[in-house]
């Protein structure tokens, strides 16, 4: 029985302009009462009344349907009402921008670059909540002043350096709104 009332109501398919009136004022442009297609597909305009219909003994009854059927056909009811709108849904939850960088030396100043500088300047550009860097050559005995010049401010460090040879190292320079801990992991001498 929807499907034959739906079917039976033709929508305008255009706009028509609503009459002037004291309410809108007559410097704007007119103002148009939008009604859509009847529906985004017009070869969902018409539904067969088998889709409605489960066949039982011989004989053909209507009933809801469960199930993915079921999500479907309201999916079908919803396009042919024809003023379906993109919703995004609720707000999505804050995301965590994370991002790694070989850096070969985070403390590195050259003629070419100076590598705290454009380290804080990426963490800022890009609204980097995490920032991994690898290969820092930072050593067990960096300086305070060395590690607070790769952070801007609003962000902390935590390093770990290569204890023996040469380069290597690992930092993380992260918001300090952000609650991080280390975790220990075994000491292995091979894979």
């Amino acid at each position: 029985m929807l499907h034959i009332v739906l079917s039976s109501i033709s929508l305008p398919t255009t706009h028509i302009q609503l009459p002037s009136s004291d309410f809108f004022d007559s410097n704007l442009s007119p103002v148009y009462q939008p009604f859509c297609i009847s529906s985004v597909c017009t070869s969902l305009d018409h539904i067969p009344l088998g889709f409605f219909t489960k066949s039982s003994t011989g004989s053909f009854d209507i009933v809801l349907v469960s199930g993915k059927r079921s999500s479907f056909f309201i999916s079908l009811l919803m396009l042919l009402a024809g003023d379906i709108e993109m919703n995004p849904g609720p707000a999505s939850p804050a995301s965590l921008n994370f991002c790694h960088l070989n850096v070969r030396s985070a403390t590195s100043i050259t003629s070419e670059i100076d590598k705290p500088a454009a380290i804080q300047e990426f963490l800022l550009d890009y609204n980097i909540d995490l920032l991994a860097l690898s290969e820092t050559w930072l050593s067990t005995d960096t300086l305070p002043a060395v590690l607070n010049s790769l952070t801007p401010p609003d962000y902390s460090i935590h390093h770990s350096p290569r204890t023996t040879g040469v380069g290597g190292g690992l930092a993380f320079l992260y918001r300090s709104s952000l609650k991080i801990s280390t975790i220990p992991i075994p000491i292995f001498l091979s894979f």
